[in-house]
């Protein structure tokens, strides 16, 4: 699982050797992905589709190291780090209705760790098929667990509870969502390695119940429960010599919007690599201006894990210029390590138009 709490082990020239092939075939994946994509359009169904140009620059100040950083977590986590990449959704059916989405989401992000400063990332990479009564996913997407499972947090700077070892914010995988008027029921059966691809015996296992859609509703509140034995990862990053750890876990989560306030919570419990473990995420936001487009959002975050225990808290800012162009910056401090860091971020989301819809 994502964790920037434990400690990366120095790596040999074998695990090097192994990173440069996982790229290469991370590479020829997402390759793979858009050539498909991009040829569906042509054939013979009504189809619609979206893709947008995505760019980002991401830089900041760590105590910490006490130098210049160009990531807004860690120099191993996936998000957020300067990159250029695109963001595809098709969806495929007749002209009255949809049988199934392709998603793609994929970036090229600056890493001074690698030979080439180079990191090839591929985020969302599913097809889902809208089934009588439920809609069934195949492929990279959002397991079925907590706040991440319906957030988009793919431009976000503040961090959450995947990002210190609870659950992956993307695995691979299949699931199950079902909507039924105020409900909504998901279930997941993933490989336990999040980002990565791997399929040695790992596994998790994930469903939520939930009652009311924020964006819809303006309030949700879930109960997630998980059980697997995961794979310790921090982006492509796997830890501990590929040791699979047990975990269950049950937890709650909440969110509620009123006015121009917005309030999400997110709690986990249980045990990990069999000791207890507990983490906690209580965020707010406040839109001052029209349209939502300033948001101001403090963040407080605590976690125990295999020893590992911290309170982090953070506060971003951020403002929408343009439908193409936003700016953010965040504050964080991390009680562990009585280190802070100040990031800032510009990022780019262009909508493109390639074909003409049929």
């Amino acid at each position: 699982m994502d964790n920037a709490g434990l400690h990366l082990k120095v790596m040999t020239s074998t695990e090097v050797d192994m990173n440069t092939i996982n790229n290469f075939h991370r590479g020829i994946l997402i390759f793979a992905f858009t050539v498909v994509s991009l040829l569906i359009p042509q054939n013979s169904y009504a189809s619609r589709y979206l893709l947008f140009a995505e760019a980002q620059g991401v830089a900041g100040y760590s105590s910490e190291t006490e130098d210049l950083i160009y990531y807004s977590h860690h120099q191993h986590a996936v998000m957020q780090k300067p990159s250029l990449g695109f963001d595809y959704i098709q969806r495929l059916g007749s002209v009255s209705k949809d049988y199934a989405v392709l998603a793609v989401q994929a970036r090229l992000a600056y890493d001074n760790t690698k030979d080439s400063n180079l990191e090839p990332q591929l985020y969302n990479a599913y097809l889902k098929l809208k089934l009588p009564y439920t809609d069934l996913w195949i492929g990279h997407n959002k397991p079925a667990m907590g706040l991440n499972s319906y957030l988009d947090n793919h431009a976000t700077l503040t961090s959450d509870l995947s990002m210190v070892g609870f659950g992956f914010d993307r695995d691979w995988g299949t699931g199950i969502e079902t909507d039924l008027q105020h409900w909504n029921f998901k279930l997941s059966a993933t490989t336990g390695s999040g980002m990565a691809l791997k399929t040695d015996g790992s596994y998790l296992l994930a469903t939520r119940v939930a009652r009311g859609d924020l964006k819809k509703e303006n309030y949700t509140v879930g109960v997630t429960a998980l059980k697997g034995k995961v794979l310790e990862s921090m982006g492509y990053q796997i830890m501990h010599n590929n040791t699979k750890h047990t975990e269950a876990m049950i937890g709650f989560d909440l969110g509620y919007r009123y006015l121009n306030y917005e309030l999400k919570a997110d709690l986990l419990g249980g045990s990990f690599y069999h000791q207890d473990a507990y983490a906690g995420l209580l965020r707010a936001t406040w839109y001052p201006g029209s349209e939502d487009r300033t948001a101001i959002e403090p963040q407080i975050m605590l976690y125990q894990m295999v020893g590992d225990t911290s309170r982090d808290y953070s506060v971003s800012v951020s403002h929408i210029i343009s439908p193409e162009f936003s700016v953010k910056a965040m504050y964080d401090y991390s009680q562990s390590k009585d280190a802070s860091k100040l990031v800032l971020q510009v990022y780019y989301y262009h909508n493109l138009q390639l074909f003409k819809e049929k």
